[in-house]
C-alpha cells in the first residue's frame, strides 16, 4: 500500500537542463513559426532570383544600347547625317543602310527622325514603278524576301511612330501643306514619312516577287504590320485636323447624299493624302485579311466629323461603310464592340468613338444604301448597319449627348407624350462622354441623320420590301412563315424602338416612319397581318419578354398615332390610308387591325399571368409598359375617329370575352376591398379602365364613374369630413362675385355638404331651407353667369361651344384664379350629379383630359384656318413662293401682333421640307399653347373635386356627357315613369297623370328636351336613366279639382327641386296646350 513513499514528507524541486525558462510552445504555434520561417527564406530565394534577372535585363538592355550607339556612330560616318554619301545601292531595303537604320532608330528621338527622314527619302526617290528599285537584289530564296519584307515592316512602322510622337510639332504640315508627288531633299518629316508608307503599302512596289498576287500580299503584310498604330494615328493625327468652315460655324450636318471627286492630290493636305491612302489599301485588300478592317478602316470611321474633316474619301464612302458595318457585325455582341472601342482621351473615349462611329456611318448611310456599287449585297448591309446602330445607341450616354434637360417636344403638355418611356430612364451610364462643345453639338446633329427620311425611307423599303401590289402575297408569306428576314426585321423594330425612347429623335423618327418610310402598310402587310391571322408569332430570344408581337405592335401603333395626328380625317376615309378600312374591320372576320388591337389589350391587362405582386420588371415590364401607352393611345384615336365618322360598330371596340355581369362582379370584388375601388389600381379592373377603356362600353364606365363617388361620400361621411356647417350667404343680384369670395374651398371640403341661404336686394333672407334644391338653383346660375361668353372668361366657336378666351387675363387681373374656381364647380357638379347645360369645345375637354389636340381638332375653333393649312400641306409646287415663316398672326380687341411659333423663327421661311412642322406648331399654338395657363387652371379646380383616375376612362364626347347629360334624340319616358313621385293628390293611375304621359308621348324629341329644361333646367336627361338624378322628379297637383280656375293656370316648375307643378287639367288637349305653352314661353318660374 505504502510502496511509493520513500520517507521524504516533500517533493524535489524539478530542474528544466535545457537553459529555458519560458513556457514550452504549443505544436500550432510550432508548425507556424516553421511556416514563416519557411515563407521567408522562399522569399530570399525569389528575391535574389529577381535581382539576378533585372540585373541581367539590365546588362543586355545596356548592352543593346551601348551596340545601338555603336552603330549609329558608325552608320553616320558611313552614310552622313541625311545620307548625301549614299550610294544608289543605298536606296534598296536590301542594303545594310536600312538594316542598321532599323536596329538604332527610336522616332521620338529627334536625332533619329533625322537618319530616318534622309533614308526613306532615298528609298522614294529610287522606286520604280515596276517595283525593282526596291528588290532587284533580292535572290530567289523565300529567305531573303522575308528579310525585305521585314525591314519594310519596319520602316512603315517607324514613319507612322513619327507621325504619332511628333503630331504637335508636325501639326501645320500635316495639315495645311499640300500633298506633294514625292519628297526632295527639302521635304519635310510629314511629307517624306507619309509617301514613305504609301510607296511600301503599294501593290505595285512589290510586284518583282514573281506575281501579282504575292505583291498584294506582301503590301497586305505591311498594312497589316501598320493596323495596331490606326488607333493612335486616328486620335493623334487624323482627328486633328480642321474642319471645314460650315461646321466649324455650328451649322446642322446633313446626309452626304452625294461623293464628290479630288480634283487633285495637290488638293488635299498630307494627312488627308495619308488616310486616303490607308483606306484605300486596306479596303483593296480587305478579301486578303479581314483583320485589316477592324483594325484600321473601322478606327478610322471613329474619328469625330470624318467626312467634314477628309472630304476626299467621300470616293471611298460606300465600301468605306460596306466594309464598317460588316467586320463590326463580326464581333458578334455589344461587350465585344466596347472592347473595341477605342479609349483615347483626344476622342473623347470609348463613349466619343461611339458617337463619331455612329455619326459617320449614319450620314452617310442614305446615299450608301441606294448607291448601284451596294445592290448586290443591300440587304446583309442594311441588316448590319440596323444591328451596328443599335448596339451603338445602347451604349452611348444619349442624355448627355443630345443635353435633353429639355422636355422632347417643348410645348407639348399632355400625358400622352410624357408618359411615353425615354432611354434616359432605361440606359446604364457606363460610358463617359469626354467631349466639350461645340464638338459635342456637331456629333449630336450626325447622330440626328438617323431619325431623317434619307436614311429610314430607304432601311424600311429594304428590310420591309413590300408595295400595295404585293401587299396580298406577302400577307400570305407572313402566315406561312416565309416572310422577310425575321432576324434583321426585329433588329430594325429594335432600333427604331430605341430611336423612339430617345426624346432628341423621337419626333423626327415618328414622322418620317408616318409619312415618308410607310412603315404602317408595310409592316401590317409583312409581319402583324399574317401572323396575326395564324397566330404564328415568332418570338424572341426570351419568350417570356416578348411572345413574338409586342415590339412590333408598339412600333407599329407609335407610327400609326403619329400619322393620325398629322392628318385629318380625308386621309383615313377619302383616301384610305395609311390602311384601307377593311384592313380596321373586317364584319365577317375577326382578323382586322382592330380585332389585333383588342387582343393586345386583352392579353395584357387581363389574361396575361403577373409573375409578381409588384407586376412585371425589367425588359419584360418596360416592353408592356410601352405597349399599354401606345396601343392603348392608337384604339382610343380610332375609337374618338370612329364616334366623329362611323367605319366599325361600336361592339368592334369592345372586348367579346367581357359581359357586364363579370365586369360588375370584378368592379364590386375590387370595392370591397381594402382601401376600395380607387386603391386596387393593380387590379385588371383599373388597368383595363385606365390603359383601354374603349373596351368596356360606355354605360359600364358610367357606373363605375358613379360607384367611385358613391363609395367617395360613404368615405368622406365616415370621416366626419363635411362643408360648411352654417348656411353659406349668397345675394340673388351677385351669385357669381359671392360664390367665388365664399366657395373658392379645398376640393376636400367642396366634397362635402354645402347649403345656400339666399339674400334678397335690400338684404332681407328669402324664405326656404336648402334641402339640396336651394344649391342646384345656384349652381345653375353660377355656372351660367361663368361661361357667359359676354363676362369675358370664355368664348364660343362658330358652333357655340365653349372654351377659355385667350386674352381673359388682360378683361380680369383674377382670370386665372376664376378659372380654377370654375373647375371646382364643375367638379362639384360632377360630384353631385347635377347636369349642366354647358357646351364645352371638344378640343378644351381633351386638354382637361391632358390628352394633346392635334390638327384634326382645329376645324371646330377656326375652320378657315384649318382650310388654310390643309391647302399648304396638300400644295404641290414650290412652298417658299408663299411667302411664310414660322410665325402667327394673334388679334387682341383689334390689335394684331405676330408670334413667333419658335424662338427666333420670324426669318425662318416655310420650305416643302418643313412644311408639316409649320402646320404643326400653327395648329398646337392656337389649340394648346394659346389657352394653355387657362387650361391648367381650370383643370386644376376640376381634379381638385373630380380626381384625375375618375374621369381619364372617357374621351371628350363621354365627358360632356357626364357633365351634361346624354345626347338622345327624344326622352325614354318609359324609364321616366319608374323614377318619378307625385305629390299633392296625385299618383300614377290619376287621370290628369295618365293624360300627361299621353300628351308626352306626343310631343317631338325636341319638345320633350324643351320640357325637361323647362323642369330641370337642363335639356339632356341622366346618362344613366332618370334613377340618377338628383333630386328625384316630382309632379305636383297644383290647386285642387274643385277649383274651377285651375284650367286658366299655367303648369309652373321649381328646378332647383326637379318640380313640375301641374294644375288638375280636365282634358288631355288642355294638357298638352298648357304644357307647351308654359315651356316655350319659360312661364311659371319660381322658388316657392
Amino acid at each position: 500500500m505504502f510502496r511509493s513513499f520513500d520517507g521524504q514528507y516533500s517533493s524535489k524541486p524539478k530542474v528544466d537542463l535545457r537553459g529555458r525558462s519560458r513556457v514550452e510552445e504549443s505544436r500550432e504555434q510550432v508548425l507556424e513559426r516553421t511556416r514563416l520561417e519557411r515563407k521567408r527564406r522562399q522569399q530570399q530565394k525569389l528575391e535574389q532570383k529577381s535581382a539576378l534577372q533585372i540585373q541581367a535585363f539590365w546588362r543586355g538592355r545596356h548592352g543593346v544600347k551601348l551596340l545601338r550607339e555603336a552603330i549609329r556612330l558608325a552608320w553616320l560616318h558611313k552614310y552622313c547625317m541625311a545620307g548625301e554619301l549614299a550610294q544608289r545601292e543605298a536606296g534598296l531595303l536590301s542594303s545594310p543602310l536600312y538594316r542598321e537604320l532599323c536596329f538604332f532608330c527610336r522616332p521620338e528621338n529627334p536625332a533619329d527622325v533625322e537618319f530616318l527622314m534622309g533614308a526613306c527619302r532615298l528609298l522614294v526617290a529610287h522606286k520604280d514603278p515596276g517595283g525593282r528599285a526596291l528588290c532587284c537584289t533580292m535572290d530567289e530564296t523565300q529567305h531573303n524576301g522575308d528579310i525585305l519584307l521585314l525591314h519594310a515592316k519596319q520602316v512603315a512602322f517607324m514613319c507612322a511612330q513619327v507621325l504619332i510622337s511628333h503630331s504637335n510639332k508636325l501639326y501645320e504640315e500635316l495639315h495645311d501643306q499640300p500633298s506633294l508627288s514625292g519628297p526632295s531633299s527639302s521635304s519635310t518629316a510629314a511629307s517624306t514619312a507619309i509617301a514613305t508608307i504609301e510607296v511600301l503599302t503599294d501593290e505595285r512596289t512589290w510586284l518583282s516577287f514573281g506575281s501579282s498576287e504575292a505583291a498584294g500580299k506582301a503590301a497586305c503584310a505591311v498594312l497589316d504590320h501598320l493596323a495596331p498604330l490606326s488607333q493612335r494615328l486616328s486620335s493623334s493625327v487624323f482627328a486633328a485636323a480642321p474642319l471645314e468652315t460650315n461646321a466649324r460655324t455650328g451649322l446642322a450636318l446633313k446626309h452626304i447624299s452625294s461623293q464628290p471627286s479630288v480634283s487633285s492630290a495637290a488638293a488635299v493636305s498630307p494627312a488627308q493624302h495619308l488616310l486616303s491612302s490607308l483606306a484605300r489599301q486596306s479596303l483593296q485588300f480587305a478579301s486578303m485579311n479581314r483583320q485589316i478592317i477592324i483594325g484600321m478602316t473601322a478606327h478610322f470611321m471613329c474619328i469625330p466629323l470624318l467626312w467634314e474633316r477628309y472630304p476626299a474619301l467621300r470616293p471611298l464612302q460606300t465600301k468605306m461603310w460596306q466594309e464598317t458595318v460588316r467586320a463590326l457585325n463580326e464581333l458578334g455582341s455589344v461587350p465585344a464592340l466596347l472592347a473595341w472601342l477605342p479609349a483615347e482621351e483626344s476622342l473623347g473615349g470609348k463613349a466619343g468613338a461611339a458617337a463619331a462611329l455612329l455619326g459617320n456611318l449614319a450620314q452617310v448611310a442614305g446615299a450608301c444604301l441606294v448607291d448601284k456599287q451596294l445592290q448586290t449585297h443591300v440587304a446583309s448591309s442594311a441588316a448590319q448597319f440596323v444591328s451596328i446602330a443599335g448596339w451603338l445607341l445602347s451604349v452611348l450616354p444619349l442624355q448627355k449627348l443630345f443635353d435633353t434637360g429639355h422636355a422632347m417636344v417643348e410645348d407639348a403638355d399632355d400625358d400622352d407624350l410624357r408618359s411615353m418611356p425615354t432611354i434616359s430612364a432605361q440606359q446604364s451610364d457606363g460610358l463617359h462622354l469626354n467631349v466639350q462643345q461645340p464638338l459635342v453639338s456637331l456629333l449630336a446633329a450626325q447622330v440626328q441623320c438617323l431619325a431623317e427620311a434619307a436614311i429610314l425611307k430607304p432601311l424600311i423599303s429594304i428590310l420591309l420590301p413590300v408595295t400595295p401590289a404585293t401587299a396580298a402575297a406577302a400577307s400570305l408569306d407572313a402566315a406561312n412563315g416565309r416572310s422577310t428576314d425575321t432576324s434583321a426585321v426585329w433588329k430594325l423594330l429594335e432600333l427604331l424602338s430605341t430611336m423612339q425612347d430617345t426624346p432628341a429623335l423621337r419626333q423626327n423618327t415618328l414622322i418620317v416612319l408616318a409619312v415618308h418610310a410607310e412603315l404602317v402598310p408595310r409592316l401590317w402587310f409583312a409581319y402583324l397581318k399574317g401572323m396575326h391571322a395564324v397566330s404564328a408569332w415568332q418570338p424572341l430570344r426570351d419568350e417570356s419578354c416578348d411572345p413574338g408581337w409586342m415590339l412590333p405592335l408598339v412600333i407599329f401603333a407609335r407610327t400609326y398615332s403619329t400619322f393620325l395626328s398629322t392628318f385629318g380625317d380625308d386621309y383615313m376615309y377619302r383616301l384610305q390610308k395609311p390602311l384601307p378600312l377593311t384592313e380596321l374591320y373586317q364584319p365577317k372576320q375577326s382578323r382586322g387591325l382592330l380585332s389585333l388591337l383588342k387582343f393586345a389589350m386583352w392579353q395584357v391587362l387581363w389574361v396575361e399571368t403577373v409573375p409578381s405582386p409588384g407586376g412585371w420588371t425589367g425588359k419584360a415590364g418596360a416592353l408592356r409598359a410601352k405597349l399599354k401607352e401606345s396601343v392603348g393611345t392608337l384604339l382610343g384615336q380610332l375609337y374618338n375617329r370612329n364616334c366623329r365618322r362611323e367605319f366599325a360598330p361600336q361592339q368592334a371596340f369592345q372586348a367579346e370575352d367581357l359581359p357586364p355581369t363579370r365586369f360588375h362582379t370584378e368592379v364590386n370584388v375590387a370595392a370591397a376591398s381594402v382601401g376600395g375601388l380607387m386603391e386596387a389600381k393593380h387590379t385588371r379592373v383599373w388597368s383595363i379602365l385606365t390603359h383601354a377603356p374603349f373596351l368596356v362600353p360606355f354605360e359600364e364606365r358610367a357606373r363605375v364613374f358613379q360607384t367611385v363617388i358613391t363609395s367617395d361620400r360613404l368615405e368622406q361621411r365616415e370621416m366626419g369630413i363635411y362643408g360648411p356647417q352654417s348656411f353659406t350667404m349668397i345675394r340673388r343680384a351677385s351669385i357669381f362675385q359671392d360664390g367665388f369670395e365664399k366657395l373658392n374651398l379645398p376640393g376636400e371640403t367642396l366634397r362635402g355638404r354645402i347649403r345656400i341661404q339666399y339674400m334678397g336686394t335690400f338684404g332681407d333672407i328669402e324664405a326656404g331651407v336648402d334641402g339640396g334644391g336651394l344649391f342646384k338653383d345656384f349652381m345653375e346660375n353660377l355656372i351660367k353667369e361663368g361661361f357667359d361668353p359676354r363676362i369675358g372668361l370664355f368664348k364660343a366657336t362658330p358652333d357655340q361651344k365653349l372654351y377659355p378666351n385667350p386674352a381673359a387675363a388682360t378683361i380680369e387681373p383674377n382670370a386665372f384664379a376664376l378659372f380654377e374656381f370654375m373647375g371646382k364647380m364643375v367638379g362639384k357638379a360632377l360630384y353631385e350629379g347635377i347636369l349642366l347645360e354647358v357646351p364645352l369645345a371638344g378640343f378644351f375637354l381633351k386638354k382637361l383630359l391632358r390628352r394633346g389636340c392635334d390638327l384634326n381638332d382645329l376645324p371646330s375653333l377656326d375652320a378657315e384656318l384649318y382650310r388654310s393649312l390643309l391647302f399648304l400641306r396638300d400644295y404641290d409646287g414650290n412652298v417658299e413662293d408663299l411667302a411664310l415663316t414660322f410665325t402667327i398672326t394673334d388679334s387682341d380687341f383689334g390689335t394684331n401682333r405676330e408670334i413667333e411659333l419658335l424662338p427666333g423663327s420670324r426669318e425662318r421661311p416655310v420650305t416643302n421640307g418643313n412644311r408639316l412642322e409649320y402646320i404643326h406648331r400653327v395648329a398646337n399654338f392656337r389649340l394648346n399653347l394659346q389657352i394653355k395657363r387657362a387650361t391648367d387652371a381650370f383643370r386644376k379646380g376640376l381634379e381638385e373635386v373630380i380626381s384625375r383616375e375618375w374621369i381619364t376612362m372617357f374621351n371628350e364626347a363621354e365627358l360632356q356627357a357626364l357633365i351634361g347629360g346624354g345626347d338622345h334624340q327624344g326622352l325614354d319616358l318609359e324609364d321616366m315613369k319608374q323614377h318619378v313621385n307625385y305629390a299633392g293628390g296625385y299618383e300614377a293611375n290619376h287621370p290628369v297623370i295618365l293624360e300627361f304621359w299621353r300628351a308626352m308621348q306626343a310631343f317631338t324629341a325636341e319638345e320633350q328636351k324643351a320640357f325637361l329644361r323647362f323642369v330641370t333646367s337642363c335639356s339632356r336627361p341622366p346618362l344613366l336613366g332618370f334613377q340618377y338624378l338628383e333630386p328625384k322628379l316630382c309632379i305636383q297637383m297644383a290647386g285642387s279639382a274643385e277649383d274651377g280656375a285651375a284650367e286658366e293656370r299655367l303648369p309652373s316648375a321649381s328646378t332647383c327641386v326637379n318640380l313640375l307643378k301641374l294644375p288638375p287639367y280636365r282634358s288631355a288637349g288642355v294638357i298638352r296646350d298648357k304644357l307647351l305653352y308654359a315651356v316655350n314661353n319659360v312661364a311659371g318660374f319660381d322658388l316657392s
